[in-house]
């Protein structure tokens, strides 16, 4: 069964209000088994709207609007809907009798343009508002349902739970399903590819339905799956996480909630190992996550903003500070194993940025060479990358790339 939604009002359209009654309806029509297939944002014009709800009734079972109820001349759902159906609108004293109720228990003395809000299309179910003063209603045409909400996301909720619910339940036979859901999260490759790893399992099916959702440095597969039961949907869902980690293996670093330096801080309290971070390149952005963690194993970071800081912090002559920089790997482990020492921690974390090319002096992309190193005692470990972006972007995918190699080095001291 498929069903779509139209947002109404041009104030959603210009970005005066963010649409979240959309975000709150597919989230119910979903354990009833209904497909959204469809959201659409229209403005408060008779011949967009006509347009839009005359295709939507063409193509869909069940089309819930929003927006538009009210009693402002430029609020015309009655108006339209009643236009695109053929049918007349008619005044219903009882809707016009709890409008009027409604003013009286605030205090208000009710205005004569809230009387067009007692009328719907003749034929029309009224959906009765208690908490404000726009009725909805359900036009039924051909099998099709037509169900017109309140904007007001309060009075809309309420509604979908009291009238909207029931009534899908009731008319179209729909017991509801058990919905569960879960979400791989992944760090060290693109949503391009992650599709590419991906695609066959994607491509297979509705249930378990896989999606993919991109953030810098953090990829979100997320795993959708229905049954009568919670333990027919998890097992399906079982079923294909592990496919997909059979596939990205390491490259998942936790689920649902978890965040990447949660993982981190997570292992090494697992090792009983401490942390330390010093920061020429992201200016306190590794340290600033990991502290969000209220773990005791990270120690401390250094933010170093200019090079002389970083050369007092490394305690090096002018000659042996540029030698190091022009080594990239050498600096970042000396950098790493500086921090290890100052906080007296078991690992040192360091990060810097050497840029290559400038594409533009206002402010927009520029290209990087970052070196990323580990310290501890007997080890040495730095990698390197080559990056794109705005300063904004590298320092915080720096961020990101060092704490995911940090994650990966111990997972491999785990196991071994």
């Amino acid at each position: 069964m498929r069903a779509e939604i139209i947002t109404i009002g041009t104030e959603l359209l210009i970005g005066q209000i963010v649409d979240t009654n959309s975000a709150h309806i597919g989230r119910r029509l979903t354990p009833l088994g209904i497909d959204l297939a469809y959201v659409t944002a229209v403005g408060d014009s008779r011949a967009e709207m006509a347009e839009t709800l005359s295709l939507a009734l063409k193509r869909s079972q069940i089309i819930i609007t929003t927006g538009g109820l009210g009693p402002t001349e430029d609020d015309l759902t009655r108006e339209v809907v009643s236009q695109v159906a053929g049918r007349n609108l008619i005044f219903h004293q009882h809707l016009m009798d709890q409008i009027e109720a409604h003013f009286r228990r605030r205090g208000f003395q009710m205005v004569a343009s809230n009387r067009r809000q007692a009328f719907i299309p003749d034929g029309a179910i009224p959906i009765e508002n208690p908490a404000g003063t726009a009725p909805g209603f359900i036009l039924e045409e051909e099998g099709r349902a037509l169900i017109t909400l309140p904007g007001v996301p309060r009075e809309m909720e309420f509604l979908m739970e009291r009238a909207v619910i029931p009534y899908l339940q009731k008319r179209f036979a729909i017991k509801e399903e058990t919905v569960q859901s879960k979400v791989l999260r992944v760090c060290g490759l693109g949503e391009s590819s992650v599709n590419d790893q991906i695609a066959d399992l994607i491509q297979e099916g509705e249930n378990p339905c896989i999606g993919l959702l991109a953030s810098p440095g953090d990829i979100k597969i997320r795993i959708m799956a229905r049954g009568r039961r919670p333990t027919e949907a998890k097992s399906l869902i079982k079923e294909a996480e592990a496919r997909i980690r059979d596939r990205l293996g390491i490259l998942i670093y936790g689920v649902d909630e978890d965040t990447l330096e949660g993982s981190v801080t997570k292992l090494l309290e697992k090792m009983n190992l401490t942390l330390s971070t010093a920061e020429p390149y992201t200016g306190g952005l590794i340290a600033q996550r990991l502290s969000g963690t209220n773990s005791a194993q990270f120690l401390g970071g250094v933010v170093l903003n200019t090079e002389e800081a970083t050369r007092a912090f490394l305690g090096v002559g002018m000659g042996e500070f540029r030698k190091l920089k022009r080594e990239g790997g050498e600096f970042v482990h000396c950098l790493a194993q500086k921090a290890r020492e100052r906080c007296q921690s078991h690992l040192g974390l360091s990060v810097s940025g050497f840029s290559e090319k400038e594409s533009s002096k206002e402010g927009g992309e520029s290209k990087a060479h970052l070196y990323i190193g580990i310290a501890s005692e007997g080890m040495k470990r730095w990698i390197d990358h080559h990056l794109g972006g705005t300063q904004k972007m590298l320092r915080e995918r720096a961020a990101i790339l060092a704490l995911d190699t940090l994650r990966k080095e111990l997972s491999k001291m785990t196991k071994a």
